[in-house]
């Protein structure tokens, strides 16, 4: 069966705006951030390491999302996954270039119904981590159904899991971050600008994620009067 389920109120943005640092190194390792979004409406926020030159000297600016779902409270203990995307509406974009793109990897928010500033560096990995889908490319606006890949299916909690970073069980994260900049490390040039910005649970379009999932493990299914037999595979039909 598929169920759909919509984002929390957790979800919104944490991001560095340079007031403290110079350094793109610096601002993308740093452990709070200095720009927080909780409560309005589009709150779900995603922009590049922007780099300006201003009279402060020569700065950067990294946003990175936050969208938790309660899978728990919707996939029972046990059950097997086989599909599931991620859905969200995004709403406007600045910028241009071939490096806009979006990379989805785990969140570990320790509070998934509130996003304070240590949740800047609330994921599993700074470099090279394992990402839930294959990037997305934000240079236009409207729907973005991002399919998950096996490592996305894993990522997703069942009634009574344990969440990634803590706080209730059940509660699946995830995280936005840019792709070729945040991600692969590449620090922006001065004329380098993307900024996206999606539709978040207290919008009109928040963000859903729908899974496919079946009670209990994958096994043996055996057909009576029949010649199939599928041991250890997996059978969606829609």
């Amino acid at each position: 069966m598929a169920d759909t389920i919509y984002a929390g109120t957790g979800d919104g943005y944490a991001g560095r705006l340079d007031n403290t640092s110079n350094t793109w190194a610096t601002i993308r390792a740093e452990a709070v951030s200095e720009a927080l979004n909780t409560s309005d409406i589009d709150a779900v926020f995603y922009a590049i390491g922007r780099r300006i030159i201003s009279k402060s000297g020569d700065r950067s600016t990294l946003y990175r999302a936050l969208i938790p779902f309660n899978t728990g409270g919707t996939i029972p203990a046990g059950a097997t996954i086989i599909d599931a995307d991620l859905v969200l509406e995004q709403t406007h974009v600045i910028g241009g270039g071939s490096f806009q793109n979006c990379a989805v990897v785990q969140g570990a928010q320790p509070d998934e119904t509130n996003i304070e500033i240590g949740d800047y560096n609330s994921f599993d990995a700074l470099d090279n981590p394992d990402e839930g889908a294959t990037r997305f490319s934000v240079s236009g606006l409207g729907t973005k159904t991002i399919s998950l890949n096996t490592t996305g299916f894993r990522w997703i909690k069942r009634s009574g899991e344990a969440s990634n970073g803590g706080g209730s069980p059940g509660w699946t994260k995830f995280m936005l971050r840019t792709g070729y900049y945040d991600v692969d490390n590449n620090q922006p040039s001065t004329t380098e600008k993307t900024y996206a910005r999606f539709s978040s649970s207290t919008g009109a379009n928040p963000p859903s994620l729908t899974v496919t999932w079946f009670p209990g493990p994958s096994g043996a299914i055996k057909l009576k009067g029949s010649q199939m037999r599928l041991k250890g595979s997996k059978v969606l039909i829609k």
